[in-house]
């Protein structure tokens, strides 16, 4: 069977898509959700003020602590072999996720962040309480609804009640006992730790190295749509146990091969390609009207995203 979004859920975007919104929704969307991202996920990038010769080194090292991060405390691993639900099932969740947020003007990030829990606490094979979200839709749905919940009340400043949870977005389907408990139970199973690297982390810290002279207005809209595939990309089950990083510059690679050469000069592509492949350690040549990615896996993630 497949999973199907709450009733009241679906009610409350068609509300909100039609410029109405009732008074429950509107307790979710609460005066923080103005908090979300607004300091630290900038939507415009700086190359030229960011980018000068002595932070270059600082921009790096930062890049290399979340690869040392990605590659530790937060991996994740294939989950769903012998699962009772599939790769469908958590894309139309993720879908559903990204719906929810879109239609309540939040960041999307909060719903990459959300399904990055989600990964990881799955990972985790061989837990009881993983094994048991894993085989039911009940179950497997609750663990989705709960990683958003937690991303929305750690990464977004917002307040979210079980209450509403459990009466507004589920129907009553759980309890709030129910979403409490899968809630403590999923922050033990990750250690707490919940501020781990997301590839539009890596892409924004990537627009750093740009050029000193790189065109700004370029860079704004090489950003924007480096994020959107990116975002896109963790829909897809294979792709999203990828590290973010590879994701970021698989995005990057995807976008630069169809770009027109005059924006590839803007942007400074041949430098610029050549910091990110110093950073990741792989070579990403570039020439004026062609990018070589030696790296296979990276070229393969860049024609699947």
């Amino acid at each position: 069977m497949r999973l199907e979004p709450p009733r009241a859920i679906r009610r409350n975007l068609s509300a909100t898509s039609n410029g109405k919104s009732s008074r429950k929704q509107d307790e979710c969307i609460q005066s923080k959700r103005s908090r979300t991202f607004s300091s630290s996920m900038p939507t415009e990038p700086s190359p030229k003020e960011s980018c000068s010769p002595y932070k270059v080194a600082e921009k790096i090292s930062i890049i290399q602590t979340m690869m040392v991060q990605e590659s530790s405390t937060y991996m994740t691993s294939h989950y769903l072999h012998r699962a009772a639900v599939t790769a469908e099932e958590r894309a139309w969740l993720c879908q559903w996720g990204f719906d929810i947020l879109d239609a309540c003007e939040i960041n999307r990030t909060i719903a990459v962040i959300a399904i990055g829990y989600f990964d990881r606490y799955l990972s985790n094979r061989g837990l009881e309480c993983v094994e048991v979200c894993l085989s039911n839709q009940r179950d497997f749905q609750l663990a989705f609804i709960t990683c958003l919940v937690i991303a929305l009340k750690g990464r977004g400043s917002m307040e979210v009640r079980p209450t509403f949870v459990a009466e507004t977005m589920c129907e009553d389907m759980y309890s709030p006992s129910e979403i409490m408990n899968m809630e403590l139970q999923i922050l033990r199973t990750l250690g707490w730790y919940l501020n781990g690297p997301t590839p539009r982390d890596f892409l924004e810290h990537f627009m750093e190295l740009l050029p000193t002279d790189a065109n700004t207005e370029t860079a704004s809209d090489f950003l924007k749509a480096a994020i959107r595939k990116a975002e896109a990309s963790v829909l897809d089950y294979e792709l999203a146990l990828e590290a973010p990083s590879s994701l970021a510059v698989a995005s990057i690679t995807s976008l630069m091969n169809n770009l027109d050469p005059k924006k590839q000069i803007d942007l400074g592509a041949v430098g610029w390609m050549d910091r990110i492949g110093f950073v990741m350690g792989v070579a990403l040549g570039s020439t004026q009207n062609d990018l070589n990615v030696d790296n296979e896996d990276i070229l393969l993630l860049s024609q699947s995203i």
